[in-house]
């Protein structure tokens, strides 16, 4: 339980307090996951403690982590409770991101697949209780990877697979459409991209005030918007709280 909490912390302070204060969170997560000695438990520290890496520029190191604690438990699977094949599956869609945002295609989707096949494992409504792992999640997942390869094709592609109504999570609704917007982006069509935003800051304003890379996109989109929709950009910037000069 203990564990559980450094890891809640650890998520909730993510992008709200010092780096130095941040990474104690995390450490201290970790110890305690080793003192309870559990799988599910020293799964979930190594999942958590793979986000602080991989945001803060060790993705090598964040790949590490979370490889090796799948390997761990991958010879418990048979026979293992649906929360350690849902931490499975989220160990493995979090090495998915981290490949895709280092540019490696092929790395990016072997993990995607395997956190496919232990979604088709779990009942269809099933969603790891803090991860959100399941189903919806790998599907969205599956959009944020095309999106980091920069290959918006696909990830618009992937888009239409997924049913937001599925995901109990509003912040995990939010992202995706955060990244249906960084696709639009890349595609150089600032009115879809400004479209996804505003659907996003619909589904949960928190999540895009308080998440970096959509208020940048949000600043980007303020500033390069022309014509007609200027006026929605500054506005929609003027609402999440971020200057477009």
């Amino acid at each position: 339980m203990l564990a559980d909490v450094y890891h809640l912390a650890q998520q909730v302070t993510a992008y709200s307090v010092e780096a130095e204060l941040y990474w104690i969170i995390a450490d201290r997560g970790r110890l305690a996951a080793q003192d309870a000695d559990d799988p599910l438990c020293l799964a979930g520290a190594a999942w958590a403690f793979g986000n602080g890496l991989r945001e803060t520029g060790y993705a090598e190191e964040a790949i590490r982590v979370v490889d090796e604690a799948a390997e761990a438990i991958r010879p418990r699977l048979e026979d293992a409770s649906n929360d350690l094949r849902g931490m499975y599956g989220a160990l493995h869609l979090h090495a998915a991101v981290t490949c895709a945002r280092e540019g490696h295609d092929g790395d990016a989707w072997r993990h995607w697949d395997e956190a496919d096949r232990t979604a088709e494992r779990l009942p269809s409504d099933y969603a790891h209780t803090w991860t959100v792992f399941g189903r919806a999640n790998t599907d969205f997942h599956a959009v944020s990877v095309g999106v980091d390869l920069r290959t918006p094709g696909t990830a618009l592609s992937r888009a239409e697979a997924i049913d937001l109504d599925a995901m109990p999570s509003v912040e995990r609704r939010s992202r995706v459409l955060v990244e249906l917007a960084r696709a639009q982006r890349q595609r150089k069509d600032p009115a879809g991209a400004l479209h996804w935003m505003g659907r996003a800051y619909k589904a949960s304003p928190e999540t895009v005030r308080y998440t970096p890379s959509a208020r940048g996109l949000v600043a980007d989109l303020a500033k390069e918007t022309r014509g007609p929709l200027k006026t929605d950009a500054l506005h929609l910037a003027e609402e999440v709280g971020v200057l477009a000069a």
